[in-house]
């Protein structure tokens, strides 16, 4: 294979970080790889199979971390797709690496943690390795490497040692949240007391001059205070709380955003306006919440 027959990164080849796109011809635009590989992740941790069968080629053949996952088949991938937990990105990285002959080397990274109603909690950095066959527009994956595992820590694992800066904040943040002496107690319109945990306080909204506490049971609980007033009072406007205003009438928990692009995406699908304005303040702020 000669340099003239592979297409290699030059000095404009760039890296899709996140959802970012580009623009150009889909055989020459490297980001519609990118754009698809971080797909195939998230349609995987979604547990999206009939989307993944219809992109694994008849040839397909994987490597996973474990020891024991040294070949797997597509329906291997399948059955994972269904049986892993779902996962909330801190920050993902998606690389193209070469084109030749038909096929296309696409490679990167990404920081996730368990979503906070799996019931478990882990955290991590993966990397991986996805080799592809066709066109982007009827492109088959034909190869998938994983490096490292994405799973819970072992009995008497080092659990902060092995998981990454990112993973670190969030299971830190989860933990502060569910600590009893950060136990909120309000009185609601109707003059009845509540005692809540910030961990199941997903958002707030404003209603009028009320504020209302949406909890990840699908519960909501209105309290005559202003939004302001309210973070205020329940120490929850300070920058390690996992707090963020993203409006003038909504401040979510970090810990259940799924992704922000012209709104804010939960993790149970739940979207909130988000200014325009505002993208890359409220995106980087909710990263911090979770990160630093």
């Amino acid at each position: 294979m000669t340099d003239a027959e592979m297409t290699m990164p030059g000095d404009g080849a760039g890296a899709v970080d996140g959802a970012a796109g580009g623009n150009g011809s889909p055989a020459r635009d490297h980001t519609v790889w990118e754009r698809l590989s971080r797909e195939v992740i998230h349609r995987f941790y979604t547990g999206d199979v009939v989307w993944l069968s219809e992109r694994l080629d008849g040839d397909f053949a994987g490597i996973g971390a474990q020891p024991e996952q040294y070949r797997i088949s597509t329906q291997g991938i399948l059955f994972n797709a269904i049986a892993l937990p779902d996962l909330v990105f801190t920050s993902e990285r998606y690389e193209w690496v070469a084109s030749c002959d038909g096929l296309t080397v696409v490679m990167g990274q990404y920081e996730a943690y368990t979503a906070p109603d799996q019931g478990i909690v882990f955290a991590d950095t993966q990397r991986f390795t996805m080799v592809w066959r066709g066109e982007p527009a009827h492109a088959r994956l034909v190869h998938w490497h994983v490096s490292n595992p994405l799973r819970a820590a072992e009995e008497g694992e080092q659990f902060p040692y092995r998981a990454g800066a990112a993973g670190l904040r969030a299971v830190s943040l989860m933990a502060e949240q569910k600590r009893y002496r950060r136990e909120l107690r309000i009185q609601d319109v109707a003059g009845a007391i509540h005692r809540l945990l910030p961990f199941d306080l997903r958002y707030l909204s404003v209603d009028g001059h009320n504020t209302v506490l949406h909890m990840t049971d699908g519960s909501t609980y209105t309290v005559h205070e202003g939004l302001s007033s309210f973070l205020a009072a329940n120490g929850l406007d300070g920058p390690d709380g996992g707090f963020v205003r993203i409006h003038r009438g909504y401040v979510v928990n970090a810990l259940y955003v799924r992704s922000v692009s012209d709104k804010v995406v939960m993790t149970d699908g739940m979207e909130l306006p988000l200014p325009s304005r505002r993208q890359s303040e409220i995106r980087e702020a909710i990263a911090a919440a979770r990160r630093d």
